[in-house]
């Protein structure tokens, strides 16, 4: 296995019904799907109402009070919603395009920041037209910003809101100086790292807080003063009409003094030599030889597989050091859709079941140490009459895996290529 791409290797890449007893969880990973209050009684327990067809705490830590004097809601991810109820709250945007309800409101001043892909005004033709993605094309391009957090910070949740045609937004946190760059262009050659996926066009994740695993509680992704991010927005036309490019993700950070674990993203890419021919089935696989060990003491607290329309199955492995055996931890099959899975002493993790389309894999704490191995795989199933080749979207497969690990001494990202 060897390490992780840089940066502009990546990018240049780029552009190249269930009846399991385990409640259903959304795109917003950590939250149980809901239709009223009753059913989160009956799944998650008391203290629990249904808000936006999510299972949420019913109450959360007491506010703080801002530098403006306003009230400031808890910094806590347990509540993230309650603050940032889904697309559309707050925001009073007009424009000629489809998905203006998918605007995010940026959260209150002194409970985080506001991540932007997109145009900065609405009414300048010139401003406007960078973002503006023509029928039938892909686009694979980066806006860099830095942040207005003036002290270290420690994102706790998150949640992203992004635009009809959007596949997914990757944020890379620029480690070396970089200007900011409002208009869509390539993604930087300076020095950077994965650092938070936006699985798809509205998804939400809760690392830490009274929303969190017990074990995790304290847990929160680390975010340097002043930090410098790339924003990677990765979307496919496929209307025959003109699409406008966006997407909003709003990052709450935890109270620094309740931070005892830190999360990082994990990155597993597979496939960037593969060549499935026409009408054919393809078995992806990181080869024997290869490793992907764990680079110090960390769980993996979730994984998912990244949505590509042909590939049929994805699979994720550990062989524990000392051993010879492949434990499955992971196992989807839906091509359109992420799967995302928990590592937790509360998930129950369902089994996974091909016949029905059912992601699954083992359940409990996912605990590594050096020397410990992942691998995975692909089925690709190549119905097309052309050759496909890794690429995103329509005419191209991928065998990804993303995901986040939480580690008491390292924030640094865990990714493999084969």
């Amino acid at each position: 296995m060897k390490p992780e791409l840089s940066l502009p290797l990546i990018s240049m890449l780029l552009a190249a019904g269930c009846s399991s007893p385990v409640p259903q969880t959304s795109s917003e990973t950590h939250f149980v799907s809901c239709d009223t209050t009753a059913d989160c009684a009956a799944t998650v327990g008391a203290g629990y109402s249904c808000r936006a067809g999510l299972c949420r705490p019913e109450s959360d830590a007491t506010s703080t009070v801002s530098t403006d004097g306003s009230a400031v809601p808890p910094r806590d991810g347990g509540g993230l919603l309650a603050f940032d109820a889904g697309p559309g709250q707050g925001c009073a945007i007009t424009t000629a395009y489809s998905g203006d309800e998918r605007c995010l409101e940026p959260p209150p001043s002194g409970r985080g920041v506001q991540l932007h892909y997109g145009p900065s005004s609405y009414d300048d033709p010139d401003v406007l037209a960078p973002f503006v993605l023509p029928p039938g094309l892909p686009s694979s391009d980066c806006v860099a910003v830095t942040l207005s957090n003036d002290r270290d910070e420690y994102v706790q949740s998150f949640h992203g809101s992004l635009r009809p045609g959007s596949i997914f937004a990757l944020v890379n946190r620029v480690t070396s100086t970089q200007l900011d760059t409002p208009a869509p262009g390539p993604c930087s050659s300076a020095t950077s790292m994965h650092w938070l996926m936006v699985p798809g066009p509205d998804a939400a994740t809760t690392f830490g807080g009274s929303g969190a695993p017990p074990e995790h509680a304290g847990a929160a992704l680390p975010l340097p003063a002043r930090s410098t991010v790339e924003i990677n927005l990765y979307a496919w036309n496929t209307t025959d009409h003109p699409l406008l490019r966006e997407g909003w993700v709003n990052l709450y950070f935890a109270d620094p003094a309740t931070v005892t674990d830190q999360v990082s993203l994990v990155s597993f890419m597979g496939g960037l030599s593969m060549l499935a021919p026409a009408q054919s089935t393809l078995t992806v696989a990181s080869g024997a030889s290869d490793t992907c060990s764990a680079p110090d003491p960390r769980s993996v607290v979730l994984l998912e597989a990244e949505a590509s329309p042909y590939v049929a199955r994805h699979a994720v492995f550990l062989k524990r050091a000392g051993t010879s055996v492949r434990e499955k931890i992971y196992e989807s099959y839906d091509p359109a859709s992420w799967d995302p899975l928990r590592y937790d002493s509360v998930t129950a993790n369902p089994q996974s079941d091909p016949t029905r389309s059912i992601a699954g894999g083992s359940s409990g704490i996912l605990s590594l140490t050096p020397g410990d191995e992942m691998s995975w795989e692909c089925d690709v199933n190549n119905t097309t009459d052309g050759n496909l080749q890794y690429k995103q979207g329509i005419g191209g497969a991928v065998c990804n895996v993303w995901g986040y690990g939480v580690s008491t001494t390292s924030s640094t990202p865990w990714g493999c290529v084969f």
